[in-house]
């Protein structure tokens, strides 16, 4: 198995409409959930509300190769992520999952469209790095 990197893009708080969130964006979530739904599996709930939208993994060398699956669906949405981040009080994060394979990291940097695109909406970015 080689590298292979996942990109989200999360919109996070105590409470959101997801069902309204959904027709704002005119972007069905991969994953949603409302704060205090079960986590499967475990004898926990969710701290926050959540609606995300993210890649499948995918192999490549470098993390401006998979960038664009996900911006292409929300760089002219500027205004109406600005209007959810005043209705609800949201974080808005691009979170960047990466899982090295015998040491072959991909190239990490952030281009000009993500950071002016994020500074806009004033998103959050964050790596998780996990090595194997």
């Amino acid at each position: 198995m080689r590298t292979n990197i996942k990109i989200e893009f999360n919109i996070c708080g105590d409470y959101i409409d997801v069902d309204n969130v959904t027709e704002m964006m005119a972007i069905k979530p991969i994953i949603s959930y409302l704060k205090g739904d079960p986590i499967k599996g475990k004898p926990l709930v969710r701290k926050d509300t959540l609606w995300a939208i993210e890649t499948e993994y995918e192999e490549a060398d470098d993390i401006d190769d998979v960038l664009p699956k996900v911006l292409k669906q929300i760089i002219g949405k500027t205004d109406v992520i600005k209007k959810i981040k005043e209705l609800y009080d949201v974080n808005i994060s691009f979170i960047f999952v990466i899982n090295i394979e015998d040491g072959e990291s991909p190239a990490m940097y952030l281009n000009i469209d993500l950071i002016k695109f994020a500074a806009e909406i004033d998103a959050r970015i964050g790596f998780d790095v996990y090595v194997y």
